[in-house]
């Protein structure tokens, strides 16, 4: 049969016993979900990656006779949906970058359309490649009966206080209307770029009867201003803002109107015109010039900058070359530092030009080393006071007097909106938010990490600093699919938000798909009481709980790195929010991310490769195995056809090996090599089976698939492989490679599936060093003797003497192991105590020392394998004890490595 009958014949067997199809039961559970897909075009093989680690570990957990509920989900919120079908709309060509045929996209009439389309496809998908889910909970976040669920769980948010409504600068999407997400999930945005809102505090400085509005991130410094910079390159507008006459870009002056300000343009200036002037400081009101600076960015903030030399490298470099007459001002001490701090770092680092990419780094060294210094003592009101404090106090001051105001910017741009459109900074009237900077709660959240099993470890340690991190979220916008927002009309719920808790919902599912309950069950009331256990039950409530406290908490949460910083601590603090502890999650997993030849995968790079057509050209196996052993979980992984190639490849080589093995007898009686492999065999079962408990899935991968094929290597080089470890490797292999262990498993005779047998368990008392030393001496001869011919140019050798380290060197050897000293050692040696104590010397030198355990049996052992060393070299081969020669050669033979000597 070809492979992929293979695979479709088994997916087909599974999914007709409902093998993957749970229940509670008397077992230990195991609930794990992965981060349910967007719905924004067919999967690619970087969601692979994504989903195939988790299903090894679903399959793993269930051989270790744990009843494991691994359902399934979709995340249809907000605009793909109608992104694609706008596109297609216009060309229908256009849908092939979105892994769908034309002749579907013809029938693309609704956003929905596109939707259950995508959905549909995925499912088949993830059949395809061998996914163990539970498709009978199935639910997309547009489904009706799920956005009923998310309206109980905002209301709960509200009752606690966590849902708060005011105006605030966000991200926003003029196209959609709507605010949008920023960060690395890129839910709502094409390419998240690390962009972040910035907070410009804009002072006013005076110019006759308007106003030169100077931005500035370190409202703190005003007192050290020495001039003001602009543009003369760029056009300026006077400009009646609210009730004042300001002095602005011309692109500024747009941005403004998304602040909230009323903005009149009057006239237009060339900024050669602002040159010359002077304007006064409001901090201390004196006057300073207004100066040329050509890398003043119109589009940024005001188009105005304020300059502070002594504090800030660019400012000192430039103002240097423009007006070298003016003298820095000092606002801050810092320690160890003199009143021109810039101009330090400036001559430590060595740069001397504004063009030099250092200045970036210099100045953010500085501003971090000022944050923990203090103001200078002689500046009025503030002088002393922290600069972390005066920051906010300088800030506060300057607005209160009427001297300063606020803008906003995008870290990085430009950003653009799902559907095309670039994003801007705007403040909303009356936003909504999810209240996160709450103290009180962030404090049971990070209790709850502390508890958890997460993966990486280092994610542990992170998690609660994000955590700290967080502030309000917008938790709603104006457009796309999603949950109606329950408070106020015209609002839908945004994609992060309604995607936090949804593990819970998936019992519910399960009913409501079965037709056991309708949507008119769905009442708060009913969410209440199953979650909750508020209320008195109806009909079937109480059967639903019992089972949703069966399966909760949940024990795993998978999902890519992109959500270390939005989604998993939202999926924390909102559990906490809602749940009673008991029922808080218990462990997240994070994935790195697939990239392809070194780039992102991205539908405009043209460098996606769709999971059909992967699983077409490699299979469903092949593809799980390099996505499990391509590269560690925890490191980005880098896609590349010819790799993927030798895996299938490495596929077929177990598969010629099993074959073999099929064919021989069982032993009646077991050999040192069958001992030896035994040992082997067990070993790695310990090391696998540690591995896959800590998650580290590459790890187990490389052991069971290329250590065994190694051992087994040797295994057949020395002997027959005894077929009886032939079921313990398929088990080992199978949450990897699902479908070719199942046909295995099914032509060795067995009629139940290999997914639900149990996972091998070692037997330390079978794990013998002793064999496993006797072998590797025999291996490191071999390579040995290849190294010594290729030396001495004696290719074809007619006898190989080994010299065996005389009993003294073992005595020694395990005297240095045991960390006995060397004048006890030669008590027992007279006649030798030279050669002893250089030989206690050498060894001291090689420390850390492994064991040795083959003592007086190294002599038998080699005896013993003298025919296969014959056989293998070619030649005679002779044993004899160093101490019945005089040859240098044996006189470097030591333990488990003898002296070798070609002839």
């Amino acid at each position: 049969m070809k492979t992929e009958d293979i695979e479709i014949k088994w997916q087909k067997k599974w999914e007709k016993e409902g093998l993957f199809e749970s229940e509670p039961s008397k077992k230990n559970k195991y609930f794990m979900v992965f981060a349910y897909p967007t719905i924004s075009g067919t999967l690619h093989v970087g969601h692979a990656r994504s989903y195939v680690i988790p299903d090894v570990i679903a399959r793993y957990k269930r051989m270790r006779d744990f009843n494991v509920f691994f359902p399934l989900g979709f995340h249809a919120t907000g605009v793909h949906t109608q992104t694609i079908l706008t596109e297609v709309s216009k060309d229908l060509k256009n849908a092939t970058k979105y892994g769908i045929y034309p002749k579907a996209a013809a029938k693309f009439k609704t956003p929905l359309d596109v939707d259950k389309y995508l959905e549909m496809n995925m499912i088949k998908a993830f059949k395809r490649i061998g996914l163990s889910l539970d498709f009978r909970p199935v639910v997309s976040t547009i489904d009706p009966q799920y956005n009923k669920f998310i309206q109980w769980q905002f209301k709960k948010l509200r009752n606690a206080g966590y849902i708060i409504q005011k105006d605030y600068r966000v991200a926003w999407c003029p196209d959609c209307n709507s605010p949008v997400s920023l960060d690395s999930a890129e839910m709502d945005i094409k390419e998240w770029k690390g962009a972040q809102i910035k907070d410009y505090v804009v002072i006013k400085f005076r110019l006759g009867d308007a106003i030169l509005p100077a931005s500035t991130l370190r409202p703190e410094t005003i007192f050290g201003v020495t001039n003001v910079w602009i543009n003369p390159n760029e056009r300026y507008v006077r400009a009646k803002v609210d009730d004042e006459k300001w002095i602005i870009s011309e692109k500024a002056a747009k941005k403004l109107k998304n602040f909230g300000k009323n903005v009149k343009i009057e006239e237009e200036i060339a900024g050669q015109e602002l040159l010359n002037t002077k304007v006064i400081n409001p901090a201390n009101k004196k006057e300073v010039p207004v100066l040329p600076g050509e890398f003043v960015d119109a589009d940024e903030a005001t188009g105005v900058v304020m300059s502070v030399p002594s504090h800030d490298p660019f400012d000192y470099i430039y103002l240097k070359k423009v007006a070298p007459e003016i003298k820095p001002i000092q606002v801050v001490e810092t320690k160890g530092f003199g009143p021109i701090p810039a101009e330090e770092l400036l001559e430590k680092y060595n740069v001397k030009y504004e063009s030099d990419p250092k200045i970036e780094e210099i100045t953010n060294e500085l501003y971090k080393i000022e944050y923990g210094g203090s103001m200078l003592s002689s500046i009025p009101k503030f002088g002393g006071m922290e600069v972390s404090k005066a920051k906010k106090e300088v800030e506060k001051w300057l607005r209160e007097t009427g001297n300063a105001d606020m803008v906003f910017e995008l870290s990085a741009k430009p950003i653009y909106c799902r559907c095309g459109s670039e994003i801007v900074v705007k403040v909303v009237k009356g936003q909504w938010f999810i209240d996160y900077s709450n103290s009180k709660w962030k404090e049971s959240s990070k209790h709850c990490v502390e508890k958890m099993n997460i993966y990486p470890p280092q994610y542990k340690k992170e998690l609660p600093g994000i955590i700290d991190w967080l502030i309000e979220r917008p938790c709603v916008r104006k457009r796309g699919l999603g949950t109606k927002f329950p408070f106020e009309d015209g609002w839908i719920i945004e994609a992060l938000s309604d995607s936090t808790i949804y593990m819970s919902f998936y019992t519910v599912s399960k009913y409501f798909n079965e037709k056991k309950i309708g949507l008119e069950d769905l009442t708060d009331e009913f969410f209440d009481y199953v979650f909750l256990g508020i209320g008195k039950p109806k009909s079937d409530w109480k059967k639903i709980r019992e089972e949703f406290l069966y399966w909760y908490p949940l024990d795993l949460n998978s999902g890519g790195k992109e959500h270390k910083s939005a989604h998993f601590p939202l999926f924390v603090m909102n559990h906490v929010a809602v749940f009673p502890e008991d029922l808080w999650p218990k462990g997240i997993f994070v994935n790195w991310h697939l990239i392809a030849y070194g780039k992102k995968l991205s539908k405009h790079l043209g460098n996606v490769v769709f999971w059909d057509d992967a699983i077409k050209i490699y299979g469903a196996d092949t593809l799980r195995l390099y996505m499990s052993h391509g590269a560690n979980q925890w490191e980005d992984f880098d896609w590349k056809n010819e790799e993927c190639e030798i895996y299938k490849k490495h596929l077929e080589t177990i598969d010629k090996v099993v074959k073999e093995i099929m064919k021989n007898e069982p032993k009646k009686s077991k050999e040192h090599i069958d001992k030896w492999f035994e040992s082997r065999i067990n070993r790695i079962i310990e090391e696998a089976t540690a591995a896959m408990d800590k998650n580290e899935i590459k790890r187990a991968a490389n052991l069971i698939f290329f250590s065994i094929l190694t051992d087994l290597y040797w295994y057949k080089k020395r002997e027959k492989i005894n077929p009886e470890i032939l079921p313990v490797w398929l088990k080992l292999l199978s949450p990897f490679v699902p479908h070719y262990c199942e046909e295995i498993w099914n032509k060795l005779g067995n009629k139940t599936s290999i997914t639900i047998e149990k996972w091998p368990s070692y037997d330390s008392e079978k794990i013998r060093l002793k064999e496993e030393a006797a072998e590797e001496e025999v291996r490191t001869i071999l390579r040995d003797v290849e190294e010594i011919k290729k030396l001495s140019k004696i290719m074809r050798p007619k006898k190989i003497t080994l010299f065996v380290a005389p009993d003294w060197k073992h005595e020694v050897f395990n005297a240095v192991l045991e960390g006995i000293e060397l004048r006890e050692v030669i008590k027992k040696y007279k006649g030798k105590e030279k050669e002893v104590s250089n030989y206690y010397v050498k060894l001291q030198k090689r420390k850390p020392l492994e064991e040795k355990f083959l003592k007086a049996h190294e002599m038998n052992h080699l005896e013993e394998t003298k025919d296969f060393l014959e056989k293998e070299l070619d030649c005679e081969i002779e044993i004899m004890s160093a101490e019945k020669s005089n040859h240098p050669k044996s006189l470097v033979a030591e333990p488990e490595k003898p002296g070798i000597l070609i002839e």
